[in-house]
């Protein structure tokens, strides 16, 4: 609730640059893209504006787990080997499949289909929990901001017009 009375209105008197140094400082870069920038393990965000408010924004970062994309859910792949992986299951071709670890700090692993024993849907959510709890009030709002503007320095939110989110 205090993170959405603090970014979830209209989001006026922010500066772009902040907004990007955050998302890649904080490490939303590592899995998610912005205006063609960063990672591609989540949800690409430009589009986020488009579809969703700033509240919508902040409750999805404090509890990730609570929707998760049926394109972006995670696995548990169990190996014969008795061997567990957790990640986005990526087929690779007919033979092998590839496991991002939730990190997203790797090229994650190379499976032999023929090594799985099982492949069940996790519960929860690559994006772990608490990104923001270092951010103060300040960096909040730049950083929902620059998601909210899609990565576009010329947004309405920089130029001055307010934006209700």
């Amino acid at each position: 609730a205090d993170a959405v009375a603090t970014a979830g209105g209209e989001l006026t008197g922010v500066h772009f640059a902040r907004g990007r140094n955050l998302f890649h400082a904080v490490g939303c870069a590592s899995c998610h893209r912005v205006a063609g920038l960063g990672g591609n393990v989540g949800p690409d965000l430009t589009s986020v504006p488009n579809k969703f408010n700033s509240a919508y924004l902040i409750e999805s970062i404090i509890e990730p787990s609570k929707v998760i994309s049926d394109q972006y859910g995670s696995s548990i792949v169990t190996l014969k080997d008795g061997r567990t992986l957790a990640g986005l299951v990526v087929p690779q071709d007919e033979k092998t499949l590839r496991i991002y670890p939730p990190d997203a700090k790797s090229e994650g692993e190379l499976v032999s289909r023929t090594e799985v024993k099982s492949i069940a849907e996790s519960p929860v959510s690559q994006m772990p929990p608490g990104l923001i709890n270092s951010l103060n009030p300040s960096e909040l709002r730049e950083l929902i901001a620059y998601v909210m503007a899609a990565g576009n320095p010329k947004d309405k939110i920089y130029v001055g017009k307010k934006r209700k989110k």
